[in-house]
């Protein structure tokens, strides 16, 4: 794909990996208690479920292809290099983003936390996926 070598199959089970962290991150036996009494702080009870599920698993494979593309493109062998791929693209791009407009939306930075540690694990999961399943 675009001349990079891609494995489609990790892609898609790194975006699995991704929806499975995100699951058991908000679980009521971690932070789902904190999170919901968080997002009812700004007076919204959230959305529906199943809506979000979709776009959450939608945007779980575009991440994950995005950085299957980097991984190939850098180079990188192994699951210790794709997680360096994902600290490095969490760290360095969605928690700057999340914390920029967590002022703006009204957000706690508890919300902050909860939510970019979430992507920040997410991504060093796909990352060692991506990076082991070359």
């Amino acid at each position: 794909m675009f001349g990079l070598d891609i494995n489609v199959w990790a892609v898609l089970v790194a975006a699995v990996a991704g929806m499975v962290v995100g699951a058991a991150w908000y679980s009521a036996s971690l932070f789902g208690p904190i999170f919901r009494a968080e997002v009812a702080k700004l007076g919204t009870q959230g959305g529906d479920l199943q809506k979000s599920i979709v776009i959450s698993a939608a945007t779980q494979v575009v991440t994950a292809l995005v950085m299957a593309m980097i991984i190939s493109y850098v180079g990188v062998a192994g699951a210790a290099g794709g997680i360096i791929i994902g600290l490095q693209l969490s760290l360095g791009i969605v928690v700057p983003y999340a914390v920029k407009c967590a002022p703006f939306e009204g957000r706690s930075w508890t919300l902050v936390a909860l939510n970019t540690g979430e992507h920040v694990l997410s991504m060093a999961s796909m990352g060692a996926i991506l990076g082991a399943w070359r």
